[in-house]
């Protein structure tokens, strides 16, 4: 009885260790929205109107949108990073499922 519970313990401590030494940082994964290049995203309080704007401006003028209202941070929060998203990919011409299905393709060969 005491070897199994020592060598589940083992098993359980050995997955733990290889899960944290092979698992990339956070910050590595998700990319900050906030800090784009040439991509800026302005989300602001409007505490007289009891809500949230929302206000993207590119660098080269041509993906800004006018500003938007949201009665709430997390759906402001949400807006801007997918238009920041948007942006991004249209201006890199990346498509993000057409990338991750290529990433598919050459890892199975």
């Amino acid at each position: 009885m005491k070897k199994d519970t020592l060598r589940i313990l083992r098993d359980i401590i050995r997955e733990e260790l290889g899960r944290n030494m092979r698992s990339p940082p956070a910050e590595d994964v998700m990319q900050d929205w906030r800090h784009v290049d040439g991509i800026h995203a302005d989300v602001s309080p409007a505490p007289s109107q009891g809500g949230w704007y929302v206000k993207i401006t590119t660098d080269d003028g041509a993906g800004d949108t006018p500003m938007r209202f949201f009665s709430d941070e997390t759906s402001a929060k949400f807006w801007a990073r997918n238009e920041v998203m948007k942006l991004q990919n249209k201006k890199m011409g990346t498509n993000p499922k057409l990338q991750a299905r290529k990433f598919e393709l050459y890892s199975l060969e």
